[in-house]
């Protein structure tokens, strides 16, 4: 058998004689559920295990999750929904969400307190016959490539599917695809790796075909164009919370200069007496940015400075004084590593003109314009 996650061979490590099929309910008289003989199998480079996918294609057509035996489950979910989709929320501060597998709705209820749009997707006509009786934006649909949806979303949640699919890497493609640049995503699925390693035979049903172990999982949202941002485990549900966010295609630095050289040139239209403030190592690397721009000069506090040229600048380093800076109406800091203390000096000297600054971690530039 192939791993459903790598594709590398697996080894048979159990053969589990009674595995459920079907969801345990309260009975009017005497039942036993059906059980089959399954066959489990592990992957050693990445650690998930699976079982074959002995249900039938229109298993989840009619599939019903919740009934009266699942009720405390569904109490003790609800409180930590809360919890969970305020971390996701924070993760990229977006307005929209899809709920992959919604259900009869009970993670949109409570999504509704962190996403202005909240809309699900279900393939149990059931199931989603509830969710749109309670009032929910839901389409009755599997979620795969072949999914169209119009418009996209800023995060996505994915409660207790992944661990049914025998193709989990579609799924998660085509929530990449839906999601906005840079949006946030999560994904709670049983612990596979605790079940295996503490015998819990209970957890094991026939339509549970993935195991996942936190390298399996890690790996699937990785290959699928997402990086994680934590694994939480519930030892109480035995389940993995994973958070994760789409990856974006990285600019290579041609386009970031160019961009940020684009963004310089905007803010000093109309200046006239632009000085530079820091002869440092970074300054002959911002002097690309500054490039025929005309500048009146530049200063720096290191006196021993004075009087030299920095690489990319045709003006002698000149020491700061209130007078030399006061003459300015704009001002370009080229030492973003002091630029709170620098900003500090400025005003303390009364200025009242444009001031330009790079972020020290992204170098984007950025304005302050000081009053009077």
């Amino acid at each position: 058998m192939k791993c459903r996650i790598c594709g590398m061979e697996m080894k048979l490590i159990d053969i589990i004689e009674n595995c459920v099929e079907g969801h345990v309910y309260f009975g009017e008289k005497p039942y036993q559920l059906p059980t089959k003989k399954v066959e489990l199998y592990q992957c050693e480079t990445c650690g998930h295990a699976q079982i074959d996918n002995l249900i039938e294609d229109t298993y989840y057509d009619v599939y019903e999750c919740r009934d009266e035996n699942t009720t405390a489950y569904y109490a003790y979910t609800e409180n930590i929904y809360d919890e969970r989709l305020k971390k996701l929320q924070s993760l990229n501060g977006g307005k929209s969400l899809l709920d992959i597998g919604c259900g009869t709705g009970d993670l949109l209820s409570c999504a509704q307190k962190y996403y202005d749009k909240c809309v699900g997707v279900e393939p149990s006509s059931s199931e989603y016959a509830v969710a749109k009786e309670r009032g929910y934006k839901v389409t009755n649909s599997y979620f795969d490539d072949s999914f169209n949806m119009d418009e996209k979303f800023d995060a996505f949640t994915c409660n207790m599917v992944f661990e049914h699919l025998e193709n989990p890497a579609t799924v998660l493609h085509a929530a990449n695809r839906i999601l906005n640049r840079g949006g946030a995503g999560l994904i709670n699925i049983p612990d596979g790796e605790m079940i295996i390693r503490k015998g819990l035979y209970h957890q094991f049903l026939t339509e549970h075909i993935n195991y996942y172990s936190l390298c399996s999982i890690s790996k699937l949202v990785q290959d699928c164009g997402f990086s994680i941002q934590s694994i939480e485990r519930d030892s109480k549900l035995l389940e993995l919370n994973v958070f994760v966010c789409k990856n974006n295609e990285l600019k290579n630095i041609s386009e970031i200069i160019s961009d940020h050289r684009n963004m310089l040139l905007s803010m000093i239209k109309e200046c006239h007496n632009i000085v530079l403030w820091g002869a440092g190592t970074k300054a002959a690397s911002y002097s690309f940015l500054i490039k025929g721009i005309p500048v009146s000069g530049i200063v720096d506090s290191d006196e021993k400075k004075e009087g030299k040229y920095v690489s990319g600048i045709n003006h002698p380093v000149e020491k700061v004084s209130r007078e030399r800076i006061l003459c300015s109406d704009t001002i370009i800091i080229l030492a973003s590593s002091y630029n709170k203390e620098i900003l500090v000096q400025i005003e303390e000297m009364g200025y009242t003109g444009k001031i330009i600054y790079f972020d020290n971690e992204t170098n984007m530039p950025d304005m302050k314009i000081m009053n009077a």
